[in-house]
């Protein structure tokens, strides 16, 4: 089963309307297209913050009640604007800057959206796309005269835990 786009939106809107960096990794920067549930590559932007659903599981806790526990995928997605040294090391700067905003509002709002009950972070994977350049090659590699650019891609998994009443619909009327 998928994770509802409900999740998935949450997330997203949390980190959007909780973004506190500035210059050009501001939220106004970054504009809404850069907080994102899924865009076909070709489209993304960078850097651009991007929220996909993996699985989701459910629980029986009783007869009315059950927890759903779907897992999402924050993307964080950043590059160099051109290729040279100095700005692939400027674009890893950004990632990290980009990846602890994201980490630092998911673990301060862990129950800030109403329908969510509270969300765990799981450890980062590092997906970097180098496309065959090695950084000492870079400049000169036939790859980038080929119009390939290095792609940092940082990915978040968070846990989220909802609970559901088959009589109320939603979460507990008194939590």
């Amino acid at each position: 089963m998928v994770v509802t786009i409900d999740v998935q939106e949450s997330v997203r809107q949390i980190l959007y309307d909780r973004w506190n960096l500035h210059g050009n990794l501001s939220r106004g920067s970054l504009g809404p297209d850069g907080f994102n549930t899924g865009v076909p590559a070709a489209a993304r932007k960078y850097p651009s913050i991007e929220v996909l659903p993996v699985s989701e599981r459910h629980t029986v806790l009783s007869v009315d009640w059950w927890m759903m526990n779907p897992l999402v995928h924050v993307h964080v997605w950043e590059r160099p604007r051109t290729i040279t040294k100095n700005n692939l090391a400027t674009a890893k700067n950004n990632r990290r800057f980009l990846v602890q905003e994201v980490k630092r509002i998911l673990h301060k709002h862990q129950t800030a959206a109403e329908d969510i009950e509270f969300m765990m972070l799981d450890d980062e994977i590092n997906a970097d796309q180098f496309h065959g350049l090695e950084e000492e090659k870079m400049e000169s590699s036939r790859a980038v005269q080929e119009g390939f650019f290095p792609i940092l891609h940082t990915i978040i998994p968070v846990r989220v835990i909802q609970f559901h009443s088959a009589t109320l619909g939603g979460i507990p009327a008194n939590r």
